[in-house]
């Protein structure tokens, strides 16, 4: 009887053990299926870098750049088959030439993108308001302008939209574009930009205007501008340049004798990018009233409805009455327009995507 106890207690012993380690294994299986988006994505450091044509065809991207800008709805060049130029301006920090810069921009009747620093804001906040004055784009280019392959995500974070705020509350402006710092990134960056409401912004031409040792050599420039024109160019120059503020006009003038037109991206409300918001399922309510939904903040603005959503901010509507989103229903009380009727079931938000003009 009790060998045949001692044959039970050890069948036990095993059994239990058998069954202790397969729970092991399985949860470490499970561990290791269970990968973050993050995880997957390379982080290797890319640098910026196209094949010129001086034939006035678009340049070679390369396989890997092109894939992972088309992935993540970057641009660098617009439409093949349009004769349009957009003109994009990197500051750092503030030379002297850009209020020249534009004056010309504005007497040939062109619209640009600045992509701008937290030192450039800090210290040129009257030329920013210039630009948007003027009715041109403001990108960012980070706080610091450090390479974002090189900080983790939160670093990442704070470099983008500590600038995004700065701007929002000095101009109540909000940018959309990014350009990444020296041209460097990863494909881990750019989705994690994507996630804060950027779209990257690179460029299909640029040349050695940055460095101001090498000013004085203004035919160079109008050579190496004209001569890679090509449909849907996006041209980097740095307003640091000396020879590019002198060139400038010029060289527009000269892109619109070649039938070129020289214009701005702008945002297009009829497509979609819901990737931003984690939105709660369902909301009613039967008296109008402010609804939190989930949000930091619901702000109405001169009956422009905002939300304030992980330090962005998005505009659904600026008119009074029925705002129709993928089912989700705002209403504005036109007896007070600070109340809000919620109804419906949320299912995504309907954001503005960058197309052609």
């Amino acid at each position: 009887m009790i060998k045949n106890k001692n044959i039970i207690y050890k069948a036990l012993s095993i059994l239990f053990v058998l069954i202790f380690a397969f729970a092991v294994i399985k949860n470490k299986d499970e561990k290791s299926s269970v990968v973050t988006n993050a995880e997957i994505l390379s982080n290797t450091k890319i640098g910026w870098g196209i094949r010129r044509n001086d034939n006035h065809e678009q340049p070679d991207l390369g396989a890997n750049n092109k894939r992972i800008l088309e992935k993540y709805e970057g641009i660098c060049m617009g439409n093949a088959s349009k004769p349009y130029v957009y003109l994009t301006f990197d500051e750092g920090y503030e030379a002297g030439y850009t209020e020249k810069l534009l004056e010309v921009l504005k007497k040939n009747e062109v619209s640009a993108t600045f992509f701008i620093t937290a030192h450039y804001v800090n210290t040129q906040p009257e030329l920013v308001k210039k630009m948007i004055d003027n009715g041109h784009i403001i990108g960012n280019h980070t706080v610091n302008h450090k390479s974002m392959p090189d900080l983790t995500d939160e670093q990442i974070k704070s470099e983008v939209m500590n600038l995004h705020t700065t701007i929002y509350e000095k101009y109540g402006y909000e940018m959309k574009y990014i350009r990444p710092p020296k041209g460097e990134y990863s494909e881990r960056t750019v989705n994690f930009t994507n996630t804060l409401g950027y779209k990257t912004v690179m460029w299909s031409f640029a040349y050695d205007d940055w460095d101001e040792k090498k000013q004085g050599r203004e035919e160079y420039a109008k050579e190496k501008i004209l001569k890679n024109i090509h449909n849907g160019a996006v041209i980097l120059l740095h307003g640091n340049s000396k020879d590019n503020v002198n060139v400038l006009d010029y060289c527009i003038k000269e892109i619109k004798k070649m039938s070129f037109q020289v214009r701005k991206k702008q945002l297009k409300k009829e497509s979609r990018l819901n990737r931003l918001l984690e939105i709660p399922k369902e909301i009613s309510t039967n008296e109008p009233r402010i609804v939190n939904m989930g949000f930091n903040k619901m702000l109405i603005e001169n009956y422009k409805i905002i939300l304030e959503y992980q330090d962005f901010f998005i505009r659904i509507g600026t008119q009074i009455g029925i705002i129709n989103v993928n089912g989700f229903e705002l209403k504005l009380n036109e007896m007070t327009p600070d109340e809000l009727l919620v109804t419906g079931k949320i299912e995504s938000i309907d954001l503005e995507r960058m197309v052609d003009e």
